[in-house]
This record gives structure tokens, C-alpha cells and sequence, in this order.
């Protein structure tokens, strides 16, 4: 008899013990699947130029004139005449928002100044330039631009408007207010890549970019 009440005793704690042990299982999975927002990132960035109120798409990069080889995702920027629609104060870059869920963005322009050569040939030539980093017009307010990595961060949490409507902001509207670009040489030319970085703004900037706190300061 004593030895039943003792197996029984026993029964009783190993089905108390593993009951703790599956409550703390489920409370500790759901308190990680709280901790965890599900959604859809995708943003997409636009260079295009803006010339007397009139708007045109970018223009990459045309390695062989003949056949219409082009540098993909590399856009040609002009820096010698002024009256051309590709010059550097007609520059336009706009960040276009589909995610579904509140996204942090950031953006690296990737430019190289080139001088370019054609021989009797038709051969062409690029010669990288080494200049300084070229400068943009943006709104501080929004965006902020970090000396230690190379990127814009724009400030705010992005989401599309709705299901049907991307959001669409404003990076390079324009060029600096009361100055314009000193040209260069004929032959010059800035050769421009993007490169756009988007995550989910909850923990997205720590576990991929690095980021405990944003560069401009204060916290996510």
C-alpha cells in the first residue's frame, strides 16, 4: 500500500513537472512569434531627368553605339553642356515604396568620373577619373547622408499607400538653390550606379545592416 502512494506521489509530480516544462514551451513560442512581423519588403529606385518642366527616363550607359550595347543599371550624367536634358542639374531620383509592412531604406550612389576617347577607328576609350565624391542636392530633414559607410538613410518608417498605391519619395528633386555645376572638358562624363538597400523596419537595421541605433541618433 505505502509503496502505491509513493508510485502514485511520483506519477503525480513528473506529470506537474512536464506540465511546466509544455506551458513554458508555449508561452516562450508565443512570446517569439510575437516578436516577429511578416510581411512583404520591395522597394525599387528611379533616375530620370527634369528639364523645362518636361520629365525623361534615365539614360544608361552605351558601350557600343552600333549595335546598342548598354551598361546596365549604369546611367550616363552629363557634365559639359548645360543644354543637354542628361546634365548633372537635371539629375531626378525618386524611391518607389510597395512594401507592406513599415520598411527602413538606404541608398549609395556609386559614380565614377570618366573620360572618354574615340580613336580614327570609332574605337572608344574610358579612363576612370579620380575626382571628388559628387555632390547632390536632398532634403536633410528626410534624409541623411552617413560619412562612415557611404549611405543616404532616409530618416522615416516607408509603407506603401495601400494595397494598389506605391508610396513615392523624393530623393534628388533638384539641384542646389543659386548654384550651378562648374562643366568640364568635352569628354567628361559621370557614370552613375544605385545601389538601394530595404528592410523591415522592426529589427531589420540590426540584424542586417548592423545598426543598433540609426546614425543621426535616438533609437529605430
Amino acid at each position: 500500500m505505502r509503496k502505491q502512494c509513493i508510485v502514485i506521489v511520483m506519477i503525480a509530480f513528473l506529470l506537474l513537472a512536464l506540465g511546466t516544462l509544455i506551458t513554458a514551451f508555449f508561452l516562450d513560442y508565443e512570446s517569439y512569434e510575437n516578436d516577429v512581423v511578416l510581411g512583404k519588403v520591395r522597394v525599387r529606385t528611379e533616375l530620370y531627368y527634369e528639364k523645362d518642366g518636361e520629365t525623361y527616363p534615365g539614360a544608361e550607359v552605351v558601350i557600343d553605339p552600333a549595335n546598342n550595347i548598354k551598361k546596365k543599371g549604369i546611367y550616363h550624367i552629363n557634365v559639359v553642356d548645360r543644354e543637354s536634358v542628361e546634365f548633372i542639374e537635371n539629375v531626378r531620383i525618386r524611391v518607389v515604396v510597395e512594401s507592406d509592412v513599415d520598411t527602413y531604406i538606404r541608398i549609395k550612389l556609386l559614380d565614377q568620373m570618366v573620360l572618354t576617347t574615340v580613336n580614327y577607328l570609332g574605337d572608344r576609350t574610358e579612363v576612370p577619373i579620380i575626382a571628388e565624391r559628387t555632390e547632390f542636392f536632398y532634403d536633410e530633414s528626410e534624409w541623411y547622408y552617413n560619412n562612415d559607410d557611404d549611405y543616404y538613410y532616409y530618416k522615416l518608417r516607408a509603407k506603401r499607400v495601400s494595397e494598389s498605391e506605391p508610396l513615392t519619395i523624393v530623393f534628388i528633386g533638384g539641384y542646389f538653390p543659386d548654384i550651378h555645376y562648374h562643366t568640364r572638358p568635352l569628354g567628361y562624363s559621370i557614370q552613375m550606379g544605385i545601389k538601394t538597400e530595404a528592410v523591415q523596419a522592426h529589427r531589420g537595421p540590426q540584424q542586417n545592416w548592423g545598426l543598433d541605433n540609426p546614425p543621426w541618433g535616438g533609437t529605430w
